[in-house]
């Protein structure tokens, strides 16, 4: 399947006990409220709230209208401020698809089609001065979703290669605290030592004068 299919036919994978689950959020994750907003930003409407998002949610509206407006919506009239505020959530960790979907189905759905609508406008801008077909430009979103793919474990390799040297450096720095806590027993036992033999020496010293 293309790229531009890829969210409508997850939207459509849904059930209305997917949908319920989702609805029954007192305090929706973090990561549920930035997939609903981005969701907004791509429809340019403003985000209300969760008990307003509720009502979008519901099954009358999305079975009946949210997911055939998602099919007829023109990829082509996103602007560049539309681009530019999706641009974070879409780039970011919390923002891919696979791991919106496993904090919420419904919302993994949401995030492939606000995926999908995001690369073909970007994709476009770069195709369409050059008079290129649709064809190309699915080939052209195909290869950005790689690369972004590529991007992504790219940051997550260089993230877990950072928490490795961290924990390096942790025991590194255990090693050398153990260290020089023995280090300084022995010098302060010998101080010490030192030190009660001096008062010795000079107390007898003092006595004998």
């Amino acid at each position: 399947s293309t790229q531009s299919t890829w969210g409508i036919q997850a939207l459509e994978g849904l059930s209305p006990d997917d949908m319920k689950t989702l609805r029954s959020y007192e305090n929706p994750p973090q990561v549920v409220l930035d997939t609903i907003c981005a969701v907004k930003i791509v429809k340019e409407e403003e985000d209300n709230g969760w008990e307003d998002t509720k009502v979008m949610l519901s099954d009358a509206y999305f079975f009946g209208f949210f997911i055939k407006r998602a099919k007829r919506f023109d990829k082509e009239s996103v602007d560049d401020d539309t681009l530019e505020q999706l641009r974070s959530y879409v780039q970011s960790a919390d923002g891919d698809p696979s791991f919106v979907a496993s904090i919420s189905l419904p919302c993994g759905a949401l995030s492939k089609w606000v995926h999908s609508i995001y690369e073909y406008a970007t994709v476009q801008r770069i195709t369409a001065p050059r008079g290129l077909t649709e064809h190309d430009l699915e080939e052209g979103l195909d290869a950005l979703q790689d690369q972004l793919a590529l991007q992504k474990n790219e940051i997550a390799g260089a993230e877990q290669k950072l928490r490795g040297l961290q924990t390096e450096l942790k025991g590194k720095l255990l090693e050398l605290k153990s260290r020089y806590d023995t280090t300084m027993d022995a010098l302060q036992e010998s101080f010490f030592e030192a030190q009660h033999q001096f008062t010795s020496v000079a107390s007898s010293n003092h006595g004998g004068e």
